[in-house]
């Protein structure tokens, strides 16, 4: 994934089993790890594997990546 600035505007969704689990909308984070963690603290996540997908709309790029949600 390429690099993310606090003010970046951004949106995640995470999917586990084709079902969506998380979907919103984010800013003030610089890393993916604080995007799963902003994700996890908002919305009850189960363990597993997960994918998830990230649009940064400032600086025009998306991507997606599967994990393992402990």
């Amino acid at each position: 994934m390429s690099k993310i600035n606090s003010t970046d505007i951004l949106f995640a969704m995470l999917t586990k089993n084709g079902m969506v689990m998380a979907n919103m909308m984010l800013s003030g984070l610089s890393s993916v790890a604080e995007v799963v963690h902003a994700l996890r603290m908002r919305h009850a996540i189960a363990s597993g594997m997960a994918r998830l997908s990230i649009r940064n709309t400032t600086q025009g790029w998306a991507s997606s990546a599967s994990l393992y949600l402990r």
